[in-house]
């Protein structure tokens, strides 16, 4: 059996503004404090947003050294792109 270590940085969200994105974001906050991550925290987007570019921009100006997409579907797929 493998075993791999995990690093966590310094992670901000960009999630969707509804009970989903809060519930996974809180779930993954608790993971990564947990593994001695730091979360310094997130900007929400509204669902069905066609332009993510704001939200992204927000999370890339900060200092965290991850950006965690918080979305499902179409929303994620648009803030991928």
């Amino acid at each position: 059996m493998h075993t791999c270590e995990v690093v966590v940085l310094a992670v901000i969200f960009v999630s969707a503004g509804l009970s989903f994105g809060e519930a996974l974001e809180r779930d993954a906050t608790l993971a990564i404090m947990k593994e001695g991550g730091t979360v310094l925290g997130g900007v929400r987007h509204a669902f069905g947003a066609l332009d993510f570019s704001s939200p992204i921009l927000q999370a890339a100006t900060s200092t965290a050294k991850v950006i965690g997409l918080v979305s499902a579907g179409l929303d994620l797929i648009a803030s991928i792109k």
